[in-house]
């Protein structure tokens, strides 16, 4: 939503411009097609004939900070209305609106009109994240996934990174994984990367960063010739199950339905493993929790007695058998995922989790680790989601990451879901509130820097007013 009114009112203002209060016609059409568009002001004065269809019922703008096409589909009545208003292409498409009164007379129908509902204000416009995070015309994303990262999904698909929300390869378990690294889907979104036509996932991708196109095409180049033909970067999703209920995660939207990876396609995962190089990183994590698919030591043993050290993110938040935590103990890193130290704030919003059971568990593994032989213990590193509320906590967090000893610290930005009640994204927060989590991330990425602890931020973190969020190093 970006008009910040609450949908009931907004439907009910819809409804309002028509009916006998609304003597304005020019103003009632105004906060209709406004309500209805999600435009602001500006830039629906700005919109001009040309840019829509108004047989078909709809309209078509560029967003003006991402250059992203986006399309609105206008009710049939509103259409004929403004069908009536212009007679040139190159007429505004609400002539009314370039008038010198017009802003003054749509603020005073909108009061008029709001005030039955409680509304005694004109709400502030802003604009949706997803609009923000686009990429701009001639740059693309930093990303090398689709030539040297395998993901396989818990449905025994591939897909070339964790944002490709459909399954760019369905699962066909007669075909060997590694086929997948050359198909002619991972082709287009490679071309897509460096043409700078990005897909839908690249697009608002919330993890690599916005660079000019010359950038990614050098890092190809320097690619050795047959770079894909093995993955240098291997992610198993073994479940999109999950024992915690995260209330800005995807699994906790009604319709969400979670799987787990079938055992009887572990041996063709390993396969993908014994040709991949020592050392290679191989991370045993995707949508859901690793540790809570019923066989992930029957994967993960395997994978550990190659000689590899796999990588995981979880969330610890489970009590672990022995024989768990002995496995755990050999792996190489472990990313813990928590966004706070306060305990009431992640009950709330992660549910089933608390920090005091995520800190015994490190200090379990850490004890298994020192008690045999090997490479040592793992290292253990957070990943932290930045937004409202988990920001005004984080320089709490930060040194509660120092006394757990922790060795870095990715921070991610949130996407937002409709289904989440709880957590808004950073670049939602304005004035005073914008410029005190820019004072808050300061500080604790301060704290982190002292102790000797890195700190990685995935993606662009940028605010409202189009400045960023981390002060560059």
């Amino acid at each position: 939503m970006t008009w910040q009114i609450d949908i009931g009112t907004r439907e009910a203002l819809k409804l309002a411009a028509l009916g006998p209060g609304a003597e304005d016609f020019h103003a009632a059409l105004t906060i209709r097609f406004l309500m209805i568009t999600d435009l602001s002001w500006e830039a629906a004065r700005d919109m001009t004939r040309g840019q829509a269809n108004l047989r078909r019922g709809r309209v078509r703008w560029l967003h003006p900070r991402s250059g992203r096409k986006i399309r609105c589909e206008i009710p049939a009545d509103l259409a004929a209305d403004l069908r009536g208003l212009s007679s040139s292409t190159e007429d505004f498409l609400i002539p009314f609106m370039q008038e010198a009164d017009a802003n003054a007379r749509v603020a005073a129908l909108f009061l008029t009109l709001a005030a039955p509902y409680g509304v005694t204000a004109m709400p502030d416009y802003r604009e949706r994240a997803e609009d923000i995070m686009r990429v701009p015309a001639g740059m693309t994303r930093m990303c090398l996934d689709p030539w040297l990262n395998l993901d396989i999904t818990s449905a025994g698909a591939t897909r070339p990174c964790c944002k490709v929300g459909r399954q760019i390869d369905p699962a066909r378990p007669d075909r060997p994984f590694l086929d997948d690294m050359t198909s002619a889907r991972r082709r287009e979104m490679q071309q897509g990367l460096l043409s700078g036509d990005l897909g839908k996932a690249c697009l608002t991708c919330s993890i690599r960063k916005t660079v000019p196109l010359k950038s990614l095409r050098k890092e190809v180049a320097q690619l050795p010739p047959a770079a894909n033909a093995v993955p240098q970067f291997l992610r198993i999703e073994m479940t999109s199950n999950c024992n915690l209920r995260c209330t800005y995660c995807p699994v906790t939207h009604p319709n969400y339905q979670g799987r787990d990876l079938a055992p009887d396609r572990f041996a063709s995962v390993l396969d993908v493993v014994r040709l991949m190089p020592k050392g290679a990183n191989i991370d045993v994590n995707g949508h859901g929790e690793t540790t809570f698919h019923p066989n992930w030591m029957d994967l993960c043993g395997p994978i550990v007695e190659q000689g590899m050290r796999p990588v995981i993110i979880s969330n610890l938040a489970k009590i672990y058998t022995d024989d768990e935590i002995a496995l755990l103990s050999k792996f190489g890193t472990i990313q813990v995922s928590l966004d706070s130290s306060d305990a009431a704030m992640m009950r709330r919003i992660r549910k089933a989790v608390t920090p005091d059971r995520i800190l015994a568990n490190i200090n379990l593994i850490r004890d298994a680790a020192g008690g045999g032989a090997g490479a040592g213990e793992p290292i253990f590193s957070i990943s932290c989601g930045l937004y409202n509320p988990s920001v005004w906590t984080l320089p709490d967090f930060a040194q509660w990451i120092i006394d757990a000893k922790i060795g870095s610290v990715t921070f991610w930005n949130l996407v937002p879901y409709e289904h989440s009640k709880l957590t808004t994204p950073l670049i939602s927060l304005y004035g005073a509130e914008l410029e005190r989590a820019r004072r808050n991330i300061s500080a604790a990425r301060a704290m982190l820097d002292d102790a000797g602890i890195a700190c990685h931020f995935a993606g662009d973190f940028s605010g409202s007013d189009g400045k960023p969020l981390v002060a560059a190093t």
